[in-house]
């Protein structure tokens, strides 16, 4: 969102949030002039979510502070040792996606382990 825009549906997925429960904190954000949502140039149905310049701002602050923990917390960390780390959360975060397509219709990962 940082270096451009997104649409409400792009952004909730990659957040990993239901689109209402987005829509709500984008309300709320919105404001209080933190983002601004504009109609799709693309596709009317869609609303693209666009940062005011006071979360630009906002956001320089918090992606220096980012960097230097993450410098600090990894500096001990061996790259082959960082590269495993983030393959396995990978394969978490697949699973646990995968889990949460397939609660709804009862054929989630707790199921199949029950039988």
């Amino acid at each position: 969102l940082a270096r451009g825009h997104l649409t409400q549906r792009d952004l909730a997925e990659r957040l990993s949030i239901e689109e209402p429960t987005l829509a709500r904190l984008l309300t709320r954000l919105e404001s209080e002039g933190w983002i601004k949502r504009e109609n799709s140039r693309h596709d009317r149905r869609c609303k693209t979510v666009h940062l005011e310049r006071k979360s630009s701002q906002l956001l320089q602050q918090i992606e220096g502070t980012a960097r230097d923990l993450r410098r600090e917390l990894l500096e001990t960390i061996s790259p082959r040792d960082l590269q495993t780390c983030l393959q396995v959360l990978a394969e978490i975060r697949q699973k646990a996606a995968h889990a949460a397509a397939h609660s709804a219709t009862g054929n989630g990962l707790a199921r199949k382990r029950k039988k």
